[in-house]
């Protein structure tokens, strides 16, 4: 099951926030989650791989919205 398909974590949610930051903002900046360390204290259950598919998900949003994106996840790793 994915976690992004529903919740406050969810794809439809993002685009609902990003489409309320277009009406008032004049630039909107979308930044993906850092990686993880597994091995240290994984927050909230976060892996690298649940953190990865955010990120997909983050920047997926950034590219049909037409909103800046910054892909903080594959610059750690």
């Amino acid at each position: 099951e994915n976690p992004f398909n529903s919740g406050i974590w969810s794809e439809s949610n993002l685009k609902g926030i990003v489409g309320a930051l277009l009406a008032k903002a004049r630039v909107v900046v979308l930044i993906s989650p850092p990686t993880v360390d597994e091995a240290g204290s994984a927050i909230g259950g976060r892996t690298v791989a649940t953190t990865q598919t955010y990120a997909a998900v983050v920047g997926r949003v950034a590219r049909q919205l037409g909103v800046l994106f910054v892909d903080v996840f594959d610059a750690m790793r």
